[in-house]
């Protein structure tokens, strides 16, 4: 059996380079080896560096080194150390989150000292190996320590973490916020991929390569943006414009941005105005953000071309279950309330990533209340708990009554002295309840609010629902 290469690191600065990428907005952090040193490294960049399109260059660089591989030690001696896991440059990437730095901050204070990383031998994928030279090596264009940009992993690298205490070893666990920590090299490339489509330098031809694999591996989100960045520069014959803006509502649609969804709908439709499908969608994504009369309209329309349809007769008496406020269980909206809360704040669950949406303090604080008022522990003391349930919905599916309904929850608090419990104070966030009010995103209160009340009331959907959560 292969020996296992290992390196240590303090634990301590560990967690400070982790505080460090956090604070300048960095998105990654990096195992670089190379003859300068064995380091974790976050900077400013991320994976872009002098040799990127546009040429990114770093500004802020925070790098920790293992012990025993300083960069004082000399060329000579580093690269003998490094090459026990590899003779040539190393670059693998790994995801920061605030997870993360929590559970690295709890596991100093139970006394581990150390984060230890164990690996076998990186060897070089067969794609990067060269026939001619079966000892070659990779060595980076410009080295990632100059500012040069991170590769994406070429070793299909297979790295574990641990934390130490004078007595014990633990497994560093490798899921955070539902992502993996290690991203390999086809997450990698899809994260090129957007960083390019952002940055407008994308190549169509990639795109186009990269849209199966994003479809089959779930990446909803990254293919949105990959569609548009192809109808936005050209890539699709006007011709073909119904079929476009279909395949885009769907994917749109799983990666759960359902106001873009309608959207894009409503422009197939333009192309054809009767079509079943289109209609039927439209109605769908009415239903759920909450405008029930206009999903009536557009359901009415479908059923006037085929009222036999079962798929259309399902998603219509979806629609009635919801007006009618019937709930499959005295659980299911608080599921579905957290489920969606929970892909949105993390843009992921499992492999499947979503359309994410960045919460303010406010916002989370109106949504945390929410289901705590929802908790299924908390609903088994009220006697007629699905009445309770249905009142709920009458006050927080309009964005009106649901503001009525915090305000009177605030005044009360101030009344209690409680309004701390807001971040309401002299030395808080907000100074006064009006100030917190204003920062709430309502419009977005009211959608995950009708969202999850459309799936409560659908029996398949909780089905899927309970499965992921």
């Amino acid at each position: 059996m292969e020996k296992l290469f290992k390196a240590d690191w303090k634990l301590d600065e560990f967690k400070n380079l982790i505080e460090a990428g956090l604070k300048m907005g960095s998105k990654y952090f990096f195992l670089v080896g190379c003859a300068h040193g064995l380091y974790f490294m976050v900077r400013d960049t991320d994976s872009e560096g002098l040799d990127s399109n546009p040429k990114r260059f770093p500004n802020e660089v925070y790098e920790v080194f293992a012990e025993g591989f300083e960069r004082e030690l000399g060329v000579e001696e580093l690269n003998e150390k490094v090459a026990e896991l590899y003779k040539g440059d190393i670059c693998q990437w790994f995801r920061l989150s605030e997870q993360l730095l929590f559970a690295i901050k709890n596991k100093i204070s139970e006394g581990y000292t150390k984060i230890r990383m164990l690996s076998n031998p990186l060897v070089l994928d067969k794609e990067h190996q060269n026939p001619n030279e079966p000892e070659g090596f990779i060595v980076h264009g410009i080295a990632i320590f100059g500012g040069g940009s991170c590769p994406v992993d070429a070793f299909s690298a297979d790295i574990d973490f641990q934390l130490v205490n004078e007595t014990e070893i633990k497994e560093l666990p490798k899921i955070y916020c539902g992502k993996k920590l290690f991203i390999d090299k086809k997450e990698a490339e899809i994260i090129n991929l957007q960083i390019k489509i952002k940055n407008k330098t994308a190549d169509i031809n990639s795109c186009f390569q990269m849209m199966e694999e994003l479809e089959k591996n779930k990446k909803f989100d990254e293919l949105t943006q990959t569609q548009i960045f192809l109808k936005e520069n050209g890539a699709v014959n006007p011709k073909y414009n119904f079929e476009f803006y279909s395949q885009l509502a769907q994917t749109q649609l799983y990666a759960e941005d359902h106001h873009a969804s309608l959207d894009s709908s409503l422009k197939a439709l333009s192309y054809k105005e009767d079509y079943l499908p289109t209609l039927s969608n439209i109605a769908n994504r009415y239903r759920d953000i909450g405008q029930l009369e206009k999903s009536l309209s557009y359901y009415e329309k479908a059923l006037s071309i085929d009222s036999s349809d079962p798929i259309l007769q399902s998603n219509f008496k979806r629609l009635n279950r919801i007006v009618n406020l019937k709930l499959i269980s005295i659980s299911s909206f608080y599921e579905s309330f957290l489920f969606h809360h929970t892909i949105r704040k993390d843009g992921v669950i499992g492999e499947v990533t979503y359309k994410k949406y960045i919460y303010n303090d406010a916002t989370e604080a109106m949504v945390d209340h929410l289901l705590y008022l929802i908790d299924p522990d908390i609903l088994q003391y009220i006697p007629d708990n699905f009445k309770y349930l249905n009142h709920i919905y009458n006050k927080f599916s309009q964005i009106e009554t649901c503001k009525a309904f915090f305000e009177n929850v605030l005044d009360c608090d101030l009344k209690e002295g409680k309004l701390d419990e807001w971040n309401i104070g002299k030395n808080a966030s907000y100074s006064d309840i009006q100030s917190l009010l204003e920062e709430v995103d309502w419009d977005y209160i009211k959608f995950i609010f009708n969202r999850s009340w459309s799936d409560a009331c659908d029996e398949f959907r909780m089905s899927y629902i309970e499965k992921m959560i």
